[in-house]
């Protein structure tokens, strides 16, 4: 018998009392993870410490490994300034602690960029200025591995042997010549730096002998040391020293050339004033002296004859004319009478018969 008050087809219908679970619960909500963007706490990974944002504290990175940190380096800067320090101290030098901090975060390397760092105001230290240079619009995307791929190519460029020189593709030609002089390991660009300093060198230096070409040869290579030093951030006074020990030993200091250098800046008439100022020329020995009259010969025989023939009278006319005096000559004269003085030469009267007194 069916229950009164109970409607029909009931028993299949479900309790209307159980309507929490109809709704979600929002006290069971699933928690969403915090993005890199909504993050308020940002932690070194080196000291720990605790800063609320990373613009300032934190270096911006290029590298796709810190994309998850907003591609903020994981290690604040002063860290990175005390590892630099460290790797100064360790290595000697500021520019090798540099690249090696580059070459733990991913970070490109460049010469030029260590070389612009340098020129870096005092509120900002030199590896700051370096991130913040290889944060530029044309360092967008480098990396350190960019870095070593150019370093790569930059090795293959080197000439190895004769083989490599055809197959290089260069706007720099190296003659066969060059390379077999400096020998091989040098990239094209090197090898026209040390055949242009050679060449200035035994340009405007007398250079005579094996030992003058060697010296030569060993000033260039020191120039190139030099020049790699000074990019580089190595030891610029070493490679100093070295080249200027080799300009002593070719007597080529400034110190040492100085007299040479003042002859060649001054003109002829300067320099023979100098020398009249300073040191006169003394007269000459009597062997040296104008034995052959040379200069009295052109006074005579070219301007007295020059001054004598356009009828100019002056004294080089008259020694003209006391010179050739010598040479000239003259009627004789002479005194008493003509008749015997005829008669005397050619033993006849004047009236073609001989003298009846001559036997």
């Amino acid at each position: 018998m069916a229950s009164r008050g109970r409607p029909k087809g009931s028993l299949n219908k479900p309790k209307t009392f159980i309507t929490s679970i109809e709704q979600p619960n929002t006290e069971l909500k699933q928690i969403k993870p915090i993005k890199p963007s909504e993050r308020t706490e940002f932690y070194c990974c080196c000291c720990g410490k605790k800063y609320i944002k990373q613009q300032g504290n934190f270096s911006y990175s290029q590298s796709p490994l810190f994309k998850g940190n907003n591609s903020y380096l994981p290690i604040c800067n002063n860290c990175i300034e005390n590892l630099v320090e460290q790797y100064t101290e360790l290595l000697g030098s500021q520019d090798e602690a540099i690249k090696r901090v580059c070459m733990r975060w991913d970070i490109y390397v460049s010469d030029s960029l260590l070389q612009s760092s340098r020129k870096t105001g005092a509120e900002n230290s030199r590896m700051k200025n370096y991130i913040r240079q290889c944060n530029m619009v044309q360092n967008v995307g480098r990396t350190h591995d960019t870095y070593l791929r150019e370093l790569q190519e930059k090795e293959i460029d080197t000439i190895q042997d004769l083989d490599d020189l055809k197959k290089k593709d260069n706007d720099i030609k190296v003659k066969e010549k060059v390379i077999k002089f400096w020998g091989y390991g040098y990239t094209p660009e090197q090898y026209k730096f040390l055949q242009d300093q050679y060449d200035d060198w035994t340009t405007r230096c007398e250079c005579k002998s094996k030992a003058q070409e060697e010296l030569f040869r060993a000033l260039a290579l020191s120039q190139w040391n030099i020049h790699q030093a000074q990019v580089t951030g190595g030891k610029v006074k070493d490679a100093m020293d070295a080249f200027q020990s080799l300009l002593g030993s070719a007597n080529l200091k400034p110190v040492q050339t100085n007299d040479n250098a003042l002859a060649d800046n001054m003109s002829f008439g300067l320099l023979l004033r100098k020398f009249e100022e300073e040191k006169p020329l003394p007269d000459p020995d009597p062997e040296w002296e104008d034995v052959d009259n040379i200069g009295k010969y052109i006074s005579v025989f070219f301007l007295g004859h020059l001054c004598k023939m356009i009828g100019i009278k002056n004294k080089f006319a008259r020694m003209y004319e006391e010179e050739m005096a010598k040479y000239t000559a003259q009627r004789p004269e002479y005194e008493g009478d003509e008749e015997a003085t005829f008669d005397a030469i050619f033993g006849g009267g004047l009236n073609g018969k001989a003298d009846q007194n001559d036997g």
